[in-house]
């Protein structure tokens, strides 16, 4: 071969080499946490800690991947060792086709809202379930949204440890493996169930004409709520969702959001959770804005400041 041939094909070579995590940086890295679930299926535990409603609580699971798309994930006993589950059991199992964005929009479209909207920085190494990872943190460019931090195995690209953070900086979720397996033998042929049968909506649906800066409508999906037939719309910035419920209002006394001046008149009627306890509604790890518009019943729910939901549903045509 001559010298030129050879210098021809070393950079053809190169291109299909991945570089080391510790080279890479963090947009690539990112990008393969998209691709390490096309690649792996997994099982293993995971200890979580939500703090969505006052004082952290505290759970294990199991969680198992079937690759590309197929997630299933239950809480399990402390005392429970199994490494390997044999069925989802013995606590209720939750199936989880990817998250309303996640089934709707396709991975390099939704990375590239998410860039739009967030930055990216290394912020060092770690270790997870005695694996090596690369810290990466995710943080809005515009205030007012969530912020994540993530520890992504060096090796494949999966997501060892997940923070999640509101748009004040509180936490709202911290999930970590603390056992990873990348052979799940049996544990890859467990049946998943079948995605439930979405009805359509049966009536005009509202939308708003105002949405916050940097999120895009995803869908639409028919539900149900308390036997009644509803609309549930999604929005999302990449990284963060909007939630938009609507319903026909039938013979309903009159809903006021339960944060404004007046009476409390909730139609969920209940001890208040210790934030709004403390009178500081704006600062909850979720905003819910209700109304009642004309014939339409009507919430929104997103980890977004208030006055952004308020004027959301305000515009709602």
């Amino acid at each position: 071969m001559t010298r030129r041939g050879f210098l021809l094909l070393v950079p053809l070579a190169l291109i299909g080499i991945q570089p080391p995590a510790h080279c890479a940086n963090a947009e690539s890295i990112l990008r393969r946490t998209y691709k390490a679930d096309r690649l792996y299926s997994y099982v293993g535990r995971q200890e979580a800690t939500l703090s969505l409603w006052g004082s952290p609580t505290k759970f294990q699971l199991m969680f198992l991947h079937q690759r590309p798309n197929r997630d299933m994930q239950w809480p399990i006993r402390p005392d429970d060792n199994r490494d390997h589950p044999a069925g989802p059991g013995p606590g209720p199992g939750r199936f989880m086709p990817r998250g309303p964005q996640g089934r709707r929009l396709p991975a390099e479209e939704r990375l590239s809202l998410l860039l739009r909207n967030y930055r990216l920085k290394r912020e060092g190494t770690g270790q997870v379930a005695g694996r090596k990872a690369t810290v990466l943190s995710i943080s809005p460019r515009r205030p007012g949204n969530p912020s994540q931090t993530l520890w992504i195995d060096d090796d494949t690209g999966i997501v060892l440890r997940n923070q999640l953070r509101n748009c004040f900086g509180a936490m709202v979720s911290d999930t970590a493996f603390v056992k990873l397996d990348l052979n799940p033998g049996p544990a890859n042929k467990l049946p998943f169930p079948d995605p439930p049968k979405r009805p359509e909506p049966g009536f005009l649906l509202l939308r708003p004409t105002y949405v916050p800066t940097g999120y895009q409508y995803v869908a639409t999906e028919g539900i149900e709520i308390r036997g009644q037939q509803a609309a549930h719309l999604m929005y999302t910035d990449g990284l963060n969702t909007i939630s938009l419920f609507q319903r026909i209002r039938k013979d309903e006394p009159p809903v006021d959001d339960p944060h404004r001046d007046g009476p409390r008149r909730d139609p969920h009627p209940g001890p208040l959770p210790p934030w709004a306890r403390r009178g500081d509604p704006h600062k909850a790890p979720i905003q819910i804005v209700k109304r009642h518009l004309e014939d339409r019943s009507v919430t929104l729910i997103g980890d977004i400041p208030r006055p952004e939901l308020e004027k959301m549903a305000g515009s709602l045509r």
